[in-house]
Parts: structure tokens; sequence; C-alpha cells
């Protein structure tokens, strides 16, 4: 963990008290190896900076809460990177992993979406439940020292997305859907900014669904013939895409 994250309702005049064990495990392991008299930490969708450690509580040789003083969170979170994933529903670890890379790297919407080889199981995982998904998101902006969750919109009716909404969705954008059989290698990306990337499930888009995104302007990509697990996939493609950025 890079970054103590706090919720605006947890501060009470410029203080916030933290005993939960996620957190305190990490403050541990920093305190431990640093001599520390402040924690990087930052604000849920709001500002950070240095908090300065006021109290320490210990039991019994371990630490039960600490309480921070936050009234020196002055600097903005960085700026986002301008690009929507959109992403067809995943095994559920896998979307774990997604979410948590895809939002350290600065990506702020995410489409999760039906597509014909999605498996029907994964739309009951808890991983699609707020808190769950939330947990994710906030795995990734500890990683990457941000404080801005992204949003996440689930679209389960693949036809009427693609049709009706995807194309005000990615008005202004150069977008791309990921294909490993397409003919666009990584060296012909044409990189630009705002972007927009689909990418499919673990069996790849059917030859309909990518004709679809094509039909609206959705240029197909591919990371040359070696097929990579959706999570590497990801973590590729946006890194190729956002590099001259």
């Amino acid at each position: 963990m890079n970054l103590i994250l706090v919720s605006e309702n947890e501060i009470h005049d410029n203080t916030v008290i933290i005993n939960d064990s996620h957190r305190l495990k990490s403050i541990s392991s920093i305190l431990q190896s640093q001599n520390n008299s402040s924690l990087r930490t930052g604000i849920i969708n709001g500002l950070l900076g240095y908090a300065e450690i006021i109290e320490i509580n210990n039991e019994h040789g371990e630490m039960k809460s600490i309480v921070l003083d936050t009234a020196n969170l002055t600097e903005q979170p960085p700026e986002p990177l301008d690009l929507i994933l959109i992403c067809a529903m995943q095994r559920p670890k896998t979307l774990k992993k997604i979410l948590q890379t895809a939002t350290a790297l600065g990506v702020k919407t995410f489409y999760i979406i039906e597509t014909w080889k999605v498996e029907k199981s994964y739309w009951t995982s808890s991983i699609l439940g707020e808190n769950e998904s939330r947990e994710q998101l906030l795995l990734g902006l500890e990683q990457c020292i941000d404080t801005v969750l992204p949003k996440i919109y689930i679209k389960r009716a693949f036809k009427p997305f693609v049709e009706d909404e995807l194309p005000d969705i990615s008005s202004g954008r150069i977008s791309f859907v990921a294909h490993p059989y397409s003919e666009c290698g990584k060296h012909s990306f044409p990189i630009s900014k705002p972007l927009t990337l689909a990418v499919g499930p673990e069996g790849g888009f059917t030859d309909y669904e990518v004709k679809k995104f094509h039909s609206i302007g959705f240029i197909p990509v591919s990371l040359g013939n070696r097929i990579l697990r959706t999570e590497f996939a990801v973590t590729s493609l946006i890194s190729i895409l956002t590099s001259a950025l």
C-alpha cells in the first residue's frame, strides 16, 4: 500500500482514527521500515498529502489504532487517464485483477458488458456488487497514489449497448476493439487521445461482435500471434496506447 485512503465521513475536526486490519497492517509495515512521523494519505474523491501521526495505540505489542491529523492534505490527485475501458464480463478472479490494474493505470470509467462467449454463471459473482468492486478499485488507488474512484457501468444487452449507447460514449474518441486475429498489429496503432478500448472475454469477441464495433468506428487491433490472458492483454494494450501521451 502506497497510500492510506480515508473517507470524508471518517474525519472529525481534521483527525481520523484508523483501526481496521487492512490499513493497520500496511501502516505497521511502513512504520517498521521507516522512522515516520507522517503517512501518505488521501481522502477518497478528495485531496491527498501527508497526515501527521498524532497517536499510536498498541496492545500486547500489536497496533490497535492510529490517529492521524489530516489538516495538511492539500494536493490534487493525479490527472486521470482519458481512456474508457469496455470489458466483457470475466472470470471473477480475472475481473478483480483488471479492475485493480486498470485503476492503478488511471482508468476512471469501466463498462462491463455481456458477449456471446461470457459464461452466464459469472454474472452471479459478488465482484459485481458495490462493496466488492469498490474494494478492488481502492486497492488500485492505493497502489498508484490516487484518490478518485472510477465508475463502473454494467451492460447486459450487447446489441442495444453497441448500437444505441456506445456511439455517444465513444464520440470524439479514437476507439479500438482488441481482437487477436486482427491484421492491425501493435506497431500500427494510431495513437491519440481521448481513447476508448474494448476487450473481449477469455475466448475473445465473435466475428459478429467485432463487426458491430467496427461499424461504429472502432479499429480492430492485435498484440500479435500470442494469445494472452485477458488481464495481461488489458495492461499491455493500455500501456501501448497511452505510451505516447
